[in-house]
C-alpha cells in the first residue's frame, strides 16, 4: 500500500447539546490518494436510522471544512473563531484566518476568501484580471475586485483588506482629513475633529468642562493647574512642577533629602536593602518580592531570547479568555524524569500558568474565564480578582482591542538545572502595529523575568505590569510601563529576598579572539573582565588553524567586576605559540567581555580589538576598508567558522573580484588582499588573495552560521585592529573626529546594497550645537566603499558625526597623528548602550594615560553615573557627569574622578537611562632619539547590553 502521509481531524461533542461537530484539519486528503470510497456520517445502535454526508466523496477537496449533524432544528449560526464571521458564511469556522473577505495564500490549497474557490489568481499572477493596475505578482490580494489593490484607500468597517497590506481596517481611529476645516487632523492631535474650536492650540475655555486644547486635560488653566516642567504630570499632584525628575512614581533618590516620588515622605526605604541600596528598584511587598530593572545599577541584561525549530505555537483572539494549561508536561520537563522540577511562586508549586487574552498569565485557574476583564487602574496588590497572576502587559482602554490577534510562542531552553521556560507574545496594538514581549522563568532561582521589544505603539496610561500572589495580599505593580512608548529594549527581573544573580541566558558563555599574532616579530596580550555580580570561572583556551585545541590556560577565578590580563607567555606559560590561529574564552557564566591587543616587538606599533561572544557569531560580516595597492599600507584579515556546521564562505570585494572557501566546524581562514605587483613576506604564512583593476576599497563577508572576524591596518610605524561587525545601520553615531592640531580623522563606508544610497551627515560640537558641515550629503554607489578626511567635510572641534542613510550602510572610523607615526581605528556597529564598561585603562603608571569618550545622542541632557574598578573589582571611586542634549563628555580618566585616587583602577564601568556612544583611548610616552612618541590604541567600549536603535 502507498504511504500518502497524515491527515487530522476532529469530533466535537458539546456538553448539553445533541449536535455532533467533524472538523477537518488543513492538511486533512493527504492520506485519501485519491480514493473516492471514503464514508462519513452517522448511524443509531442499531444501524436503522442514520445519515451519511455525500460531499465527502473525495476528501481531498475537503480539507479545512466542519460538518454539523444535529438534532431538530437548525442551530442559530454562532462566530466559533472570533473573526467577525458566523459559521453560516464562514467556510471554516475553527480558522480565524480563514472567512469571506481574507486574502488568498497562494499555494497553500486552502479556499481562505470563502468564495469557493483555492488558490485563484493565482496561476495568472502577471495579468491584471480587474483592469486596476495590479497583478498578484505585483501585490494585488483580490484581482477580481477593482476596488481592492496595493495604495487603495482603507474601507472602515467592511472588514476587508482593500490596501493589501496585510491589515484590515488599520488606521480607522486616526483621519488624514481635516474634518472641521480647523487647521489639525486627528493624526495632528485634534481631539474634535468635527467642532473648529477644539484642536491643539486653542484657547481653554473655563466653565464647559472641555478639553478644548487638546492636552489631555479640562478647564486646566482655570483651575490654576499647570505641567510647567512638562513631564507629564499636573501640579495639582506634581509636588515640584519646575523639576522635570520630580513627581509622582520618580525614583527616591536616597541622601538628597528631596521628596521626588511625591508621596509626602523623603528617603523613605532608604535603609531597605531592595530599595534605598538598589536605585530604581520597587519596594519589598509584603512577602519579600522586589524588582529591578536593565536601566538599575547591577540589574538584569536585556536579552531577546531565541527559539528553536521545536518551540511551539498558540494563537488566540485577545479577548478569548483563559486558554490550556501552558506548557502540559510542566515548565521543566524532562521525558525520562519521574518528576519535573516545579516554579516556586509566593511559597507554592507550580508546573504551568494560563494565559488570558488581554494580557496577563494566572497560575491557578478559577470558574470565570476572565473574559472582557479590563485595567482600570488598579493597584498591585489588590484583593479582589484577579489574583495568582503575572502581568507582563495588561492592556486597558484603548489597548483593549478584543478584535486582535495574539500570537504566542513558548519553548523550555538551556540545560538542567539552569533551565528557563520562555514565553514569547506577539500582538496588535491599538493602531494595527505589532508590540512584541517575552516572560521567561528560571529553574532554580524562581524569579521571573520580562523582556519588551517595543510596546511604541501604545498610548496613554491605561497599562500595567506586576506581579500578585494568590489572595492579593502580597505583590508588585511595575510602574515603568505607564509610558509604554518609551519602553524599548527593557527587562524587568522579579526577585525574592536577596538579588540574585543575573541570569542572563542562564548558560556558560563563550567570547572568541579570532586573531592573534604570536611569533618572533608580534607580541598579543588578552583582556578578560567579568562584568556580572556574581564570581566566575574560565579558562582560555587556544587553536591552531584548523580549530584544534592546541593550549588551554589553568582555571582562572574572576571575582564580580574583576578582570585579568596578560601576555599570551603569562597566560599559557613556557608552550610554543607559532601554531596559535586564534583564542577563546570559556566562562563558566554570562557577562563575561574581553579584548585583544597586538603589538610588535622593537616599534611603538600596537592595535587592539573587542572579543565578540559567541551569541554574536553572524551569517554576514562587513569590512568598510580594505587598503590594497597603497605603498606601504596593508590588510590582515582573520575568518573563524564558530558553528558546529560546515560553512561556505564568500569573500567578495566591491570591485567584483569574490574567493569562496569551505571552513569546516572551528576553522580558520587568514588571508591578506594584496594587488598583482606586491610581494609577499614569507615568513607571515599568508593566503594571497589577488585582485582585479580596479582595487578593492571593501568587502562582505558571507555564509553560514557562525562567522566571526577581526582585521589588522598597518602603515608604516602605524598599526590599528578592528572586530568584523555584522550590523549595517540607517542611523548611526560617529563617536571622534579629530582634525587639527597634529591630528586627523578619516570616515569609511560600505554600501552593500544592491542599489545606489545616499548618507546625510549632521554635526556637533562637544556642548551639543550643531556643527558647520562642508559635504552634508555623500552618495554611495551599489555595493562601493567610500572613504573621506574629516577635513574634506567639516570644521575643527567637531565632537561626532551623526550619519543618516536612505538604506543600511555599514562604517568605521580610523585616527592618526599628522606625522603618520600613530593610527587607531573603531568599527561602528554596536558602539550604543545604556550600561557598559571601558576596559583595559592605562593609567596607573608613569608615561601611560587614558581617555574616556561618551557622546549623548539624544536630544534630552543625559546623565551618566561612573564607577572605577581595580584589578580584584574592588570599587575605587564614583562620579556622576552630565552630558548636553548631542554633546560629548571627554576627558581623561583621573579628571572624571577628580580627587579621587584611582591609580590602580583597570576599569570603569557606566550607566546611563539613555543611550550613549563611547570609546576608550589609551597611550604611552616614549623617548627615542629626543622625540616624544605617542602610541594610541581605541577599543569600542563594551557595552552589555547592546542597545536599540539611536534614538
Amino acid at each position: 500500500m502507498e504511504n500518502v502521509g497524515y491527515s487530522s481531524y476532529q469530533i466535537v461533542l458539546n456538553e448539553g447539546s445533541t449536535d455532533i461537530l467533524f472538523n477537518y484539519g488543513e492538511d486533512y486528503g493527504a492520506s485519501s490518494g485519491g480514493a473516492d470510497k471514503t464514508m462519513v456520517g452517522i448511524e443509531n445502535f442499531g444501524g436503522t436510522i442514520g445519515l451519511r454526508y455525500p460531499g465527502f466523496d473525495k476528501p481531498g477537496n475537503y480539507k479545512g471544512r466542519s460538518v454539523l449533524f444535529y438534532l431538530g432544528n437548525a442551530p442559530s449560526p454562532v462566530d466559533n473563531d472570533g473573526d467577525g464571521y458566523n459559521s453560516d458564511v464562514d467556510c471554516n469556522d475553527s480558522n480565524p484566518a480563514i472567512h469571506p473577505g481574507a486574502i488568498e495564500i497562494c499555494g497553500d490549497g486552502i479556499d481562505n476568501n470563502c468564495n469557493g474557490q483555492v488558490d485563484e489568481n493565482c496561476s495568472g499572477s502577471t495579468d491584471d484580471r480587474d483592469g486596476d493596475g495590479y497583478t498578484v505578482a505585483e501585490g494585488d490580494c483580490n484581482d477580481n475586485n477593482a476596488a481592492i489593490h496595493p495604495g487603495a484607500k482603507e474601507i472602515c468597517g467592511d472588514k476587508i483588506d482593500n490596501d493589501c497590506d496585510g491589515l484590515i481596517d488599520e488606521n480607522c481611529n486616526v483621519s488624514s482629513d481635516d474634518q472641521d476645516g480647523d487647521g489639525y487632523t486627528v493624526a495632528q492631535g485634534d481631539c474634535n475633529d468635527h467642532n473648529p474650536d477644539i484642536h491643539p492650540g486653542a484657547k481653554e475655555i473655563c466653565g464647559d468642562a472641555i478639553d478644548n486644547n487638546c492636552n489631555g486635560w479640562g478647564d486646566e488653566i482655570c483651575n490654576g493647574v499647570t505641567d510647567s516642567d512638562k513631564d507629564g504630570y499636573k501640579s495639582d499632584v506634581d509636588c515640584d512642577d519646575s523639576n522635570p525628575s520630580i513627581h509622582p512614581g520618580a525614583k527616591e533618590i536616597c541622601g538628597d533629602g528631596i521628596d521626588n516620588n511625591c508621596d509626602g515622605q523623603i528617603d523613605e526605604n532608604c535603609d531597605d536593602p531592595g530599595s534605598g541600596d538598589d536605585p530604581g528598584s520597587g519596594n519589598a511587598d509584603a512577602q519579600g518580592y522586589y524588582y529591578r530593572t536593565s536601566n538599575d545599577a547591577g540589574g538584569p541584561e536585556y536579552k531577546w531570547e531565541t527559539f528553536t525549530k521545536d518551540a511551539q505555537r498558540l494563537s488566540f483572539m485577545a479577548d478569548s479568555g483563559l486558554q490550556s494549561a501552558i506548557p502540559a508536561n510542566g515548565f521543566f520537563y524532562e521525558k525520562e524524569a519521574e518528576t519535573n522540577p516545579p516554579f516556586e511562586f509566593y511559597g507554592k508549586d507550580y508546573l504551568r500558568v494560563y494565559i488570558a487574552g488581554n494580557g496577563y498569565l494566572v497560575f491557578a485557574a478559577k470558574d470565570t474565564n476572565y473574559t472582557n476583564y479590563a485595567y482600570d487602574g488598579q493597584s498591585f496588590p489588590a484583593v479582589d480578582e484577579i489574583n495568582n497572576l503575572i502581568a507582563p502587559l495588561w492592556l486597558g482602554g484603548e489597548g483593549a482591542d478584543a478584535s486582535a490577534l495574539v500570537n504566542v510562542i513558548y519553548e523550555t531552553l538551556g540545560n538542567e538545572p539552569q533551565r528557563r521556560f520562555v514565553m514569547q507574545f506577539n500582538r496588535q496594538g491599538p493602531d494595527g502595529h505589532d508590540i512584541a514581549y517575552q516572560v521567561v522563568f528560571y529553574e532554580g532561582e524562581n524569579t521571573i523575568k520580562f523582556n519588551y521589544k517595543s510596546l511604541g505603539s501604545l498610548k496613554g496610561d491605561t497599562f500595567v505590569a506586576g506581579i500578585e500572589n494568590s489572595d492579593g495580599s502580597a505583590g508588585l505593580r511595575y510602574a515603568g510601563l505607564e509610558k509604554p512608548a518609551e519602553v524599548v529594549e527593557q527587562s524587568v527581573l522579579f526577585y525574592r529576598g536577596d538579588p540574585p544573580d543575573d541570569p542572563g541566558n542562564g548558560e556558560a558563555t563563550t567570547i572568541y579572539m579570532p586573531l592573534v599574532m604570536a611569533d618572533s616579530l608580534w607580541r598579543t596580550s588578552v583582556v578578560v573582565l567579568n562584568t556580572s555580580a556574581v564570581a566566575i570561572t574560565g579558562t582560555l583556551n587556544g587553536y591552531d588553524a584548523n580549530g584544534k585545541v592546541i593550549l588551554a590556560s589553568e582555571e582562572i577565578p574572576l571575582a564580580s567586576k574583576a578582570q585579568v590580563e596578560g601576555s599570551l607567555k603569562d597566560l599559557f606559560g613556557t608552550a610554543n605559540l607559532t601554531e596559535l590561529a586564534y583564542l577563546s574564552f570559556v566562562s563558566s557564566g554570562a557577562g563575561v567581555v574581553g579584548s585583544v591587543h597586538i603589538k610588535v616587538e622593537g616599534h611603538g606599533m600596537a592595535g587592539a580589538y573587542p572579543a565578540k561572544s559567541s551569541l554574536a557569531a553572524s551569517k554576514t560580516l562587513y569590512l568598510p576598508s580594505v587598503i590594497v595597492g597603497v605603498e606601504g599600507w596593508g590588510n590582515i584579515v582573520s575568518l573563524v567558522n564558530t558553528s558546529d556546521e560546515t560553512n561556505q564562505v564568500k569573500v567578495e570585494f566591491d570591485n567584483g573580484a569574490s574567493k569562496f572557501v569551505t571552513l569546516k566546524p572551528g576553522q580558520q581562514f587568514y588571508f591578506y588582499p594584496v594587488a598583482d605587483t606586491e610581494v609577499l613576506s614569507a615568513d607571515l604564512k599568508l593566503v594571497q588573495l589577488k585582485d582585479t583593476d580596479p582595487a578593492p576599497t571593501s568587502m562582505v563577508i558571507s555564509g553560514g552560521e557562525g562567522l566571526l572576524g577581526a582585521a589588522l591596518y598597518f602603515h608604516g610605524e602605524k598599526l590599528s585592529a578592528v572586530a568584523l561587525d555584522n550590523q549595517a545601520s540607517k542611523d548611526a553615531a560617529y563617536p571622534y573626529l579629530l582634525d587639527g592640531s597634529g591630528w586627523w580623522g578619516g570616515l569609511a563606508f560600505c554600501n552593500p546594497q544592491n542599489e545606489e544610497d545616499t548618507a546625510t551627515f549632521t554635526g556637533f560640537i562637544d556642548d551639543g550645537d550643531p556643527a558647520e558641515l562642508t559635504l552634508p550629503r555623500l552618495k554611495l554607489d551599489k555595493f562601493k566603499s567610500r572613504s573621506i578626511v574629516s577635513h574634506d567635510l567639516l570644521v575643527n572641534g567637531t565632537g561626532w558625526l551623526r550619519v543618516k542613510a536612505d538604506l543600511p550602510i555599514a562604517g568605521m572610523e580610523f585616527f592618526g597623528s599628522s606625522d603618520y607615526r600613530q593610527m587607531a581605528s573603531v568599527s561602528i556597529g554596536a558602539l550604543q548602550g545604556k550600561v557598559g564598561t571601558f576596559s583595559p585603562l592605562r593609567s596607573g603608571k608613569e608615561g601611560e594615560w587614558s581617555g574616556i569618550l561618551l557622546n549623548n545622542i539624544n536630544t534630552t541632557e543625559s546623565e551618566v553615573s561612573l564607577t572605577a574598578y581595580d584589578a580584584s573589582g574592588k570599587v575605587l571611586a564614583e562620579a556622576t557627569r552630565k552630558i548636553p542634549a548631542n554633546g560629548q563628555l571627554l576627558k581623561e580618566v583621573n579628571a572624571l574622578f577628580e580627587g579621587e585616587d584611582i591609580k590602580t583602577a583597570v576599569s570603569v564601568g557606566f550607566t546611563s537611562k539613555s543611550n550613549l556612544v563611547g570609546v576608550v583611548f589609551n597611550g604611552w610616552s616614549y623617548k627615542d632619539n629626543g622625540y616624544l612618541f605617542e602610541e594610541l590604541e581605541a577599543l569600542p567600549s563594551l557595552f552589555a547590553p547592546v542597545a536599540a536603535d539611536l534614538e
